[in-house]
């Protein structure tokens, strides 16, 4: 999940590769209970992101989501939205830590991360349209992990 550092949010161009999302295996039907809350049925699935979040006094709502590409509303102390973050959710694997196990588990970009997997921006409709281009990243590069790109003939 989100760190609770202040962050001033880039809006960069670069498109980044979406390696380490392990969440296009999932069926669409897995993928949308994800996007609800719901655990899929697949073992060892990680702890899913959460769809509505606080942090630094702000609200993140999930507006939508497929596979590893989300779209988050950013709702202020008025409760209307503010703004809107496109981030690329990823998975931290099982681990360690003062000698408990943490399960594997979906986490939101840290602030730092924001530039490169994750993005801000007032309008929806530039949100909508870098969604759409880390989506389409996100599915070629799945693509060709698994060696199905097509190219036009």
């Amino acid at each position: 999940m989100r760190d609770n550092n202040d962050r001033n949010a880039k809006t960069g161009d670069s498109v980044p590769s979406v390696a380490t999302c392990l969440l296009p295996a999932l069926s669409e039907r897995e993928s949308e209970g994800l996007a609800s809350g719901q655990m899929p049925m697949a073992l060892g699935a990680p702890r899913p992101v959460l769809s509505e979040f606080a942090s630094n006094g702000l609200i993140y709502r999930q507006v939508k989501r497929i596979k590893c590409v989300a779209l988050y509303g950013v709702v202020g102390r008025s409760g209307r939205i503010n703004g809107y973050e496109v981030v690329r959710i990823e998975v931290a694997p099982m681990a360690i830590f003062r000698g408990k196990q943490i399960p594997a588990r979906e986490i939101y970009p840290k602030s730092e991360d924001f530039g490169s997997k994750g993005w801000y921006f007032k309008h929806r409709e530039d949100a909508e349209l870098r969604f759409n281009r880390v989506l389409e990243a996100s599915i070629l590069e799945s693509q060709s992990r698994q060696g199905a790109i097509l190219v036009p003939g």
